[in-house]
């Protein structure tokens, strides 16, 4: 469900396990497919209910973070050779924070939902996972 309640945003899965992403109103009108990808991870709303976040994990050898508006437009938000997943709103909607392994093993980024631009949170030894904000 949208933050406002006003659409759902679902997956659907084939027998070939390829996942799509659908969105439609909460009375069931409006349907229709949002992006089609292999991610394993759910998408997620932002806060203000305007924009979705996923990840590509699957559709390539190295998963990127994706945000799209919610009426359609999709804007890949990281690109390079690691896996980048697991995204999730910071409560203000400018911020999406990430897993990526980049630097060899799993830490915690952000990305800004509207310039791209990037910063790495945590160094640890360990890797980094189950993101909330």
């Amino acid at each position: 469900w949208s933050p406002d309640g006003s659409r759902i945003a679902f997956m659907s899965s084939s027998s070939n396990k390829r996942r799509t992403i659908y969105m439609m109103n909460t009375d069931g009108n409006d349907l229709r497919q949002a992006v089609s990808f292999l991610g394993a991870n759910p998408p997620r709303w932002s806060p203000d209910s305007t924009r979705i976040t996923f990840d590509d994990a699957g559709k390539s050898p190295a998963p990127s973070i994706w945000v799209m508006n919610s009426d359609g437009g999709e804007k890949q938000l990281t690109s390079n050779d690691a896996r980048d997943g697991n995204p999730v709103w910071s409560p203000d909607g400018t911020l999406i924070a990430f897993i990526s392994n980049r630097d060899g093993n799993r830490e915690i980024y952000v990305v800004n939902a509207d310039t791209g631009k990037q910063k790495r949170l945590t160094y640890t030894e360990v890797n980094e996972g189950h993101l909330s904000w």
